[in-house]
């Protein structure tokens, strides 16, 4: 019985892992397509907020686990946050 209990354990363990990079998966596909429907529009301002969101997301999935992170990786990551904000608030040009 506890051999079962540990093997449904590591099933469910293996299950949850999937799931969360199945998740980030389809929302950088996502993202992606997002992105380049937006070159083909020409549309620079969206295209830029959805490439500068992709990359947050990027830092906080893959580089934000290590023990350590580069200093400039950080300040990259607030300059997209601060950019977004910016993108956020402003008025549009049209």
């Amino acid at each position: 019985m506890l051999t079962l209990e540990k093997a449904l354990g590591r099933s469910s363990a293996n299950l949850d892992f999937l799931r969360s990079q199945i998740n980030p998966h389809f929302l950088f596909n996502a993202l992606n397509t997002l992105y380049g429907t937006a070159l083909q529009e020409q549309a620079g301002r969206t295209s830029e907020g959805i490439q500068k969101l992709g990359d947050m997301m990027r830092f906080m999935l893959h580089e934000n686990t290590e023990e350590k992170i580069h200093l400039s990786k950080e300040v990259g990551y607030l300059q997209n946050y601060i950019a977004l904000q910016r993108l956020r608030t402003q008025e549009s040009p049209i």
